[in-house]
């Protein structure tokens, strides 16, 4: 699947990459490599980054600074492994095809009780979070749905539609859901209520498994089966980064998510004067050109159309911006 490669500034040291010299919001951190197999879920235990293999049945243990893996836990055989979540004592673990979410002892991996899932029978447990006593959990299979439910009775709290095509990986930062989707290859930040807030695109293109560590945002992802670490920090409202120390240069996207239009406005030293043509192309998820506008300044305001004028489906897209021979990139959410 095709997809637009956004801007980063990073350091590589003998394969493992560390910050990059402006982080902001979406941007990767830090990355190491997890298991070999096909990893589905991910959790902070408080300690570790815990991420599960569906091929071998182990969750495996890192250290969230080196990337070292410092332990293992041996799950039931024969269980088809969905999503993974950490309650502060336990693990939650998805069962795929069972449709029901698992209460795992962290000290042997045994199966404490289970909860139905409230999943169809045509789909599949791919995300499990845990937050605020109850356990959550998203089917992977479209339409994809998000739920919130009582850790032992099962009751279904709240249910709304998932952003995106196929929701794989699940976490919750104490207010706000955190969705990642392998067919959009995108990672949302959604309300309780099902409001989406914001997204980005996902480091890989294959993202799973999401874990919440109190500042970071973790995501694993089964094409690369790298663990990415990811700068989820915002200044306010309006999505604006700076693109360089002593340049003044910035992009911003206002408002994002939006229903009707957004504003892109790339400005240097506070003006949208850059002393040249400034040329926005916009892409959709898969990659694909929607449109190319060109501006005397750096300010753009876009309807949700194409070329021809015709409105576009919701869904992710990705401005990027040209100046001479630099160019600046965003994502956002268009919602119909």
């Amino acid at each position: 699947m095709a997809k637009l490669v956004l801007i980063c500034v990073s350091m590589v040291l003998s394969g493992a990459m560390v910050a990059p010299l402006f982080a902001g919001f979406g941007d990767v951190v830090f990355q190491f490599e997890g298991p070999s197999g096909r990893p589905s879920g991910l959790c902070f235990d408080g300690q570790y980054i815990c991420v599960v293999d569906s091929t071998s049945n182990i969750i495996y243990k890192y250290d969230p600074d080196s990337g070292d893996m410092v332990g293992s836990l041996i799950l039931g055989a024969g269980w088809q492994i969905g999503g993974l979540g950490w309650d502060g004592a336990f693990f939650w673990m998805g069962e795929d095809f069972e449709k029901r979410i698992n209460k795992i002892n962290p000290v042997n991996g045994e199966r404490l009780y289970f909860i139905d899932a409230p999943a169809e029978s045509n789909q599949s447990v791919w995300g499990v979070a845990y937050g605020n006593g109850h356990v959550w959990s998203t089917n992977h299979s479209s339409p994809s749905a998000a739920y919130e439910q009582d850790p032992i009775s099962g009751f279904v709290f709240t249910e709304f539609q998932a952003p995106g095509l196929e929701a794989s990986g699940l976490a919750f930062d104490g207010s706000d859901v955190w969705i990642a989707d392998t067919e959009r290859d995108s990672i949302f930040r959604v309300s309780q209520t099902g409001t989406v807030e914001t997204c980005f695109l996902a480091p890989g293109d294959q993202p799973k498994g999401l874990g919440f560590d109190g500042t970071y945002l973790w995501n694993v992802d089964a094409g690369t089966n790298l663990v990415y670490k990811i700068d989820i920090s915002e200044t306010g409202i309006e999505e604006s980064n700076t693109l360089g120390p002593g340049t003044g240069i910035s992009l911003s996207v206002y408002p994002n998510p939006f229903r009707l239009k957004t504003d892109i406005r790339l400005s240097m030293n506070g003006t949208t004067d850059m002393g040249q043509p400034i040329i926005l192309r916009i892409y959709d998820s898969l990659g694909r050109l929607v449109c190319t506008c060109e501006s005397d300044n750096g300010s753009f305001v876009w309807g949700g159309t194409d070329s021809q004028g015709k409105p576009v489906a919701s869904g992710v897209y990705f401005f990027r911006v040209g100046a001479g021979s630099s160019s600046f990139s965003k994502a956002a959410y268009l919602i119909k």
